[in-house]
């Protein structure tokens, strides 16, 4: 059964969406690599990722569309819309995304200063008392290590005294 003209350009539109999305994914990609530097090796496994991604995308893209039955102009609509995509629509895509993320990140920031702040406020209000509990202990500790000390040293001298008597007697 032929398919009716309308159809067909609809079809058409589709595909080029469908390289727009394509190119969507890899923008994205594109900004999670310029915020996380990373190395050859996980640059590797992101290209696998975007490709397994992408595939996955456009042949349920293409089953979605023509139940999975493909045209040549389907993939020239695909290539298309990447194109397309990639010439008017990629760098402003990809400012605004980085904003967001900005955004995002700033306000999460913000939140989690507004978490600690009463947190530390806490800390300050316990610290003077928390000295004073303390403060004495380790003046007390070093008074009894200081008195342990002198008797150590007394009781060296005492030794010392009577060594010197029975070498006299």
């Amino acid at each position: 059964m032929q398919a009716e003209p309308w159809s067909q350009f609809f079809q058409f539109v589709l595909c080029i969406f469908t390289g727009m999305g394509l190119m969507l994914i890899f923008d994205l990609f594109r900004i999670f690599r310029s915020e996380h530097k990373t190395g050859v090796g996980a640059t590797g496994v992101q290209d696998i990722l975007f490709f397994l991604l992408s595939a996955v995308f456009f042949f349920w893209a293409m089953v979605k569309i023509n139940d999975g039955s493909q045209r040549i102009y389907e993939w020239m609509a695909a290539l298309f819309g990447c194109f397309l995509y990639l010439t008017f629509f990629s760098k402003t895509v990809r400012q605004v995304l980085s904003k967001c993320l900005h955004w995002m990140r700033s306000i999460r920031h913000f939140f989690a200063r507004l978490l600690v702040f009463p947190l530390r406020m806490i800390g300050k209000l316990l610290r003077r008392p928390m000295i004073t509990v303390i403060h004495p202990a380790k003046i007390l500790k070093g008074y009894l290590h200081n008195r342990c000390q002198t008797l150590r040293k007394a009781k060296k001298k005492q030794k010392k005294i009577a060594k010197k008597i029975r070498k006299k007697v």
